[in-house]
């Protein structure tokens, strides 16, 4: 697997590489060296708000995953019930970008993957399968 964007500290990948599911760490500034081969999954936890040129990042997110390989985003979705201008996600300056659960669908359109939403925060894009009570790995 692939944690995407993990930063200076992949907690999330020592995590899984922990839980028995092997994960390598990309970040452009800490650990710009990706796995030439596509993952078996990729996970992106609050990284894809900081993307610069989402339409570019998006697809080299989506190209690192194989074509039964499941992706794995959070961010915190806008929601019309909230008052932008309060929203406290805005308030990072490094948060340049923003989306919504329709923003979601469509890309899972646009790449040809199906996608499940779960709650606020989590979109899964690929073959859906049972998850573990913690929302994250796939059971058997």
């Amino acid at each position: 697997g692939l944690d995407y964007g993990c930063g200076p500290n992949p907690v999330f990948a020592k995590m899984l590489n922990q839980a028995g599911y092997p994960t390598n760490s990309y970040d452009p500034i800490f650990f710009p060296n990706l796995p030439k081969s596509t993952q078996s999954f990729v996970t992106c936890s609050e990284v894809v708000e900081h993307f610069i040129h989402p339409q570019q990042d998006f697809a080299d997110l989506f190209s690192r995953a194989g074509p039964a390989s499941q992706v794995f985003l959070m961010t915190e979705f806008y929601q019309e019930s909230f008052d932008f201008a309060q929203w406290h996600y805005i308030r990072d300056p490094t948060h340049v970008h923003f989306y919504c659960k329709e923003t979601m669908k469509w890309l899972s359109k646009y790449f040809r993957r199906p996608v499940e939403i779960i709650g606020p925060r989590i979109a899964i894009y690929g073959p859906q399968q049972k998850l573990s009570p913690t929302g994250f790995w796939p059971i058997g």
